[in-house]
């Protein structure tokens, strides 16, 4: 036997390998395209290939079409057992419904909960509030003195806290003063 026919043998035998693999996975492939469940309509037109916004090419532009190679057919003489013809792959059998039909996702009930409140927020909505506690008990109670007396030897984070609460109240220049 030389190199040629060695070449052929394999040929035949990784052809015969392959095609049984493909059958044996032919069950395993149905099952999962039943158990698949449809694609909702949005996703399909969400994945769906977008068309090129510049002019499709001439027919003189295009490249010439792929001629394809001729495949000898094997030589019987080379074969050690014939081999059978596949059975045409059976049709797939149609999907159960799903016990889940009609139901969001959770994805889709995010995206219809965003949508609602899109619709119900108008220029004149309220935004997000801010609620301010007192910075020490009794706050409400000082005096503008008394509170810059309080604030000469705090920390930046208290003066911070009490700017915040008096542009929220009562707005007192010279508490504001102080806590710049």
């Amino acid at each position: 036997m030389d190199s040629h026919d060695i070449e052929r043998a394999a040929r035949i035998a990784r052809t015969a390998i392959g095609l049984g693999v493909s059958l044996a996975l032919l069950p395993v492939r149905l099952a999962l395209r039943a158990l698949r469940p449809p694609p909702a309509p949005d996703d399909e037109a969400r994945w769906a290939p977008v068309e090129a916004a510049e002019p499709a090419e001439s027919p003189a532009e295009s490249p010439p079409p792929v001629e394809p190679v001729p495949v000898a057919p094997p030589d019987p003489a080379v074969a050690a057992e014939p081999q059978d013809e596949p059975e045409a792959p059976a049709a797939p059998p149609e999907p159960s419904p799903s016990p889940h039909a009609g139901e969001l996702t959770s994805a889709e009930a995010a995206r219809r909960r965003e949508a609602e409140r899109e619709a119900e927020t108008t220029p004149d909505s309220p935004g997000p509030e801010l609620r301010v506690e007192e910075p020490w008990p009794g706050y409400d109670a000082m005096t503008v003195a008394q509170v810059r007396e309080r604030l000469a030897g705090a920390d930046p984070t208290m003066r911070a806290l009490v700017r915040l609460y008096e542009e929220r109240h009562k707005n007192r220049k010279g508490v504001l003063q102080a806590t710049e």
